[in-house]
């Protein structure tokens, strides 16, 4: 419902639905979040089952925006979410997602990675007015006060920072590793317990290479640790890892890529690591 002239009279508006090229809507949308930054200006999140022929459904959060007072809106599937594989492939799904935005350009969005298992959340940021979206996140909250996050620090997306909170989110602090030898655009983060947290970067080019940190501390201190290695007839250290996820025993699964392998997705390979250093 909408007003113009100071709640005296409402008018019942149409809810949008999602236009996505790619899927077909299979099932009435979900709206989950509703932020109008001018009397023209809103932004809608949704959750979407989505499909196509020969494929499962999947439910994916859709950004959606109106600059014309919602007679037109644009729909957005946001980046890095489960896409429906062919029928039998189970597909997990997102939350629907919480949203802010402070000004027209730029939106923070959240969601649950899976409804059906315990996960971390993933976080979206837009400075374009939902144009494009960066992936910050995810966020890991061992219990309802301590969460961190890699979080960009730049428009472009150029540096980051990994932020910790132990007040439930009230207030976050810069706990990136201090003191490096070289720049580092921190990647992901898994932190199970209050204490133990792995994080991974990337080094700046041109010798861009991986590195991995491990904290026993929450954050006070950084040690840094060998790469993982491939296995088998790929037994070289990663050159580019992609996740890292850690349980309360602090043993981890990496996903990434051998030295000397091609870059184009298909020779990825799954790791596990050890116990972190003593």
């Amino acid at each position: 419902m909408s007003t113009s002239n100071e709640d005296a009279n409402w008018t019942v508006e149409t809810l949008p639905t999602p236009q996505v090229t790619r899927y077909a809507l299979l099932y009435s949308p979900i709206f989950s979040s509703l932020v109008c930054e001018s009397s023209v200006s809103c932004d809608v999140m949704l959750s979407a089952s989505l499909g196509g022929p020969n494929l499962n459904a999947a439910q994916y959060n859709v950004f959606m925006k109106a600059d014309d007072g919602g007679l037109s809106w644009s729909s957005t599937v946001l980046p890095d979410q489960a896409t429906p594989g062919s029928l039998g492939v189970s597909v997990d799904s997102p939350s629907p997602a919480s949203m802010n935005c402070p000004t027209i350009q730029f939106c923070v969005t959240s969601a649950v990675e899976s409804l059906t298992k315990s996960s971390p959340s993933i976080v979206w940021r837009t400075v374009d007015g939902g144009t494009t979206w960066a992936t910050s996140g995810p966020i890991w909250c061992p219990d309802a006060q301590h969460c961190w996050t890699v979080a960009d620090t730049s428009a472009g997306g150029l540096t980051s920072q990994l932020l910790e909170t132990s007040d439930g989110g009230a207030s976050w602090i810069n706990d990136s590793p201090t003191g490096l030898s070289m720049a580092v655009a921190w990647g992901t983060v898994s932190c199970p317990t209050d204490n133990g947290c792995w994080l991974t970067g990337q080094t700046s080019a041109p010798d861009s290479q991986s590195v991995v940190y491990f904290s026993a501390d929450g954050g006070q201190s950084w040690t840094e640790v060998p790469l993982p290695s491939a296995i088998g007839a790929e037994s070289k250290p990663l050159k580019g890892i992609d996740g890292i996820d850690c349980n309360t025993s602090l043993t981890c699964v990496a996903l990434g890529i051998p030295a000397g392998v091609s870059e184009d997705g298909i020779n990825e390979v799954v790791l596990t690591s050890g116990p972190p250093p003593q």
